[in-house]
């Protein structure tokens, strides 16, 4: 690389160093709904509608009910005011709740302890200057905060170039279709199912989570196998599993 090319890489990085010190992440205010939907839309633009529900919430100013877990709506507003990045999490409510798995006094306890990424993006002008991880950051904070303990990011094959951004993020990852399997009781593990074309990712928000080798019964005169990836143990905290049993 040349002297002047030098320079213009410098250049380049001073000033995506303090645009992004411009930089304010806070909440989704009502009236940004629209706003946000725009900014997500490339994350999903087969499906345009996809984010109608996100924008109405946003502009409602919707409060999720603390029965149906968490919700955390994030923006990333420049120095000029505009917003150039968001991030979406909640958390999986659908699948705890049809889980014949579980008993329900756990399941509104476990939808406390999780939320997925539903959607991130940065405006195309914003790239660069790792907007994406300063939403994650501040996401798993606030998250963290309100008591979430483990964050579930998917993706499919057309943004396989994700496997890697969210693994510097801290994320571990699953094959293809692997299922994420959560450990609540002592011999009851809780699979949460993956799409064959879809990766799994996640990321404990505490220490308490750990990985361990686990068994699961086949069927009748079926020896059990060692389930796949391990079992993720501590995802429940404890104060809720006394709580939950109590009721």
């Amino acid at each position: 690389m040349g002297r002047k090319s030098r320079e213009r890489a410098a250049a380049l990085a001073t000033r995506k160093r303090q645009a992004a010190e411009g930089i304010t992440i806070r909440e989704a205010r009502p009236g940004e709904g629209e706003t946000v939907r725009q900014l997500l839309l490339p994350v999903d633009p087969e499906h345009p509608d996809v984010f109608d529900p996100l924008s109405d919430m946003i502009d409602s100013g919707l409060v999720m009910p603390p029965d149906r877990g968490l919700c955390l709506n994030l923006v990333a507003e420049n120095r000029d005011g505009k917003l150039v990045g968001a991030l979406s999490a909640v958390s999986p409510f659908d699948w705890i709740t049809g889980s014949d798995q579980l008993a329900q006094p756990f399941k509104p306890a476990l939808a406390r302890n999780i939320a997925t990424i539903e959607s991130l993006a940065v405006a195309p002008q914003a790239r660069g200057m790792r907007l994406g991880f300063q939403l994650l950051k501040h996401a798993e904070a606030q998250l963290r905060e309100s008591g979430c303990r483990l964050l579930i990011v998917d993706f499919e094959p057309s943004r396989s170039h994700l496997a890697r951004y969210y693994t510097e993020a801290g994320f571990r990852l699953l094959a293809y279709g692997q299922p994420l399997h959560i450990g609540l009781l002592p011999g009851v593990i809780l699979p949460r199912p993956s799409h064959k074309d879809h990766r799994t990712s996640w990321k404990a928000l505490t220490e308490e989570i750990t990985l361990e080798p686990a068994l699961m019964t086949q069927g009748p005169d079926m020896p059990p196998v060692p389930v796949p990836g391990g079992v993720l143990v501590g995802v429940l905290a404890a104060n809720h599993m006394a709580t939950s049993s109590a009721t």
